[in-house]
């Protein structure tokens, strides 16, 4: 997982914020770079659990992925099948939610293509690869997945 990340051209970070894992929201801060000092100049909130944080590589877009109770046990009220994938969009230093699909259990990682219309999103409980496509700023989940036959830990990617 990583909770934090730095946009292309270093304008931005984004971080994710990770509140008690007892049903509580989280957020994710947009961190202008170019400020002295640095500083957070916005805050939204995305759901629980924030494991997966990936910017697009034309820094427009930033991906969350949320865990969202998908890893608690079967009696806990807070418990889910399944965890959400959050895309903001970054427009300046502000961000807004613009689309979200449902993801396997206990996201690990979150990257972004190249191009950045696809998202690869490590389910780790699910030991899979679920690749979800970003179709004119919505995501849409068209069922591939990449078995991986063991719990992955991380993902990263580089351009």
């Amino acid at each position: 997982d990583c909770g934090v990340m730095i946009s292309p051209d270093s304008n931005f970070a984004v971080v994710a914020n990770i509140g008690r894992p007892q049903g509580d929201s989280s957020t994710v801060s947009l961190i202008d770079m170019r400020a002295e000092p640095f500083r957070v100049v916005d805050t939204v909130s995305v759901g629980s659990t924030p494991e997966g944080l990936a910017i697009s590589p034309d820094g427009r877009l930033v991906a969350v992925g949320l865990i969202d109770g998908s890893t608690k046990p079967a009696e806990n009220p807070f418990k889910t099948q399944g965890g959400r994938l959050i895309l903001l969009k970054v427009d300046g230093m502000k961000l807004s939610r613009i689309s979200e699909v449902a993801i396997g259990s206990w996201v690990q990682g979150v990257v972004f293509a190249r191009d950045s219309r696809r998202i690869y999103v490590q389910n780790a409980t699910d030991k899979e690869i679920q690749i979800v496509h970003v179709d004119q700023d919505r995501l849409v989940d068209k069922g591939e997945r990449i078995r991986i036959g063991t719990v992955g830990a991380a993902l990263r990617a580089s351009y």
